[in-house]
């Protein structure tokens, strides 16, 4: 599963343990979950915090009122995600796939975190001004406007490429395996529609199976 987030994300993951070492909890919440978010500095869900004017230690501060420091001290080792937390990371994956969109970000986190209504967390963004729709909307927009900054900057892909081959992969069930063998967990190859102008999109594809494909795409793999 983790595989598929991006670097920022995992950090994300990582510090919310450290968030909740911190406050000696022995389980990792939604709470731990947005600290750990606010605390990477980088990555769409940081973009869509910065963009609704969030002060992130006003954020922190929020979060450490509604908290209580635990009464046994943990220091160190890997603690166990509360069962909101795992729905949490569920529903960042969801929304990701709802998008088209082949990794999970800190982006997808954030709107994961907005959608259990329950939760500290959420409590604490709704009253910071950050609804699910407003996020989900700047993340839209946010993503879009890479796709064109990426569309630029493959502008030089090989005129050989076979559009027949690229549109066998425009079905979003089979970005997460390679279409040929359903291996899990490849190679990455760009593939860009240039006669119809459609998306660049990332498509796992396993070692084994990268030979198949045309010349014009396989001058576009990247380990």
């Amino acid at each position: 599963m983790f595989e598929r987030f991006t670097d920022s994300c995992r950090k994300a993951v990582t510090l919310s343990n450290r968030e909740a070492l911190r406050y000696n909890h022995e389980y990792i919440g939604p709470e731990h979950i947005l600290l750990g978010l606010a605390s990477v500095n980088k990555g769409f869900g940081f973009q869509i915090l910065h963009g609704c004017s969030i002060d992130i230690d006003k954020l922190r501060n929020e979060i450490e009122n509604l908290i209580k420091t635990g009464s046994n001290t943990i220091s160190q080792g890997k603690v166990p995600q509360s069962p909101q937390a795992k729905k949490v990371v569920e529903m960042a994956i969801n929304e990701a796939r709802s998008l088209d969109h082949c990794e999970i970000g800190t982006e997808h986190l954030l709107l994961g975190l907005l959608k259990i209504e329950d939760s500290i967390a959420s409590q604490v963004l709704t009253a910071l001004g950050i609804t699910y729709k407003n996020a989900r909307e700047m993340l839209v927009d946010l993503h879009d406007k890479n796709d064109t900054s990426e569309e630029n900057q493959n502008s030089q892909v090989p005129q050989e490429a076979d559009i027949h081959s690229i549109q066998l992969f425009e079905n979003k069930d089979s970005f997460t395996k390679c279409p040929q063998c359903e291996y899990n967990g490849g190679f990455h190859i760009l593939f860009y529609g240039l006669k119809n102008k459609q998306h660049s999109k990332w498509i796992l594809v396993c070692p084994g199976c990268k030979s198949k494909f045309d010349v014009g795409l396989n001058s576009l793999f990247r380990g």
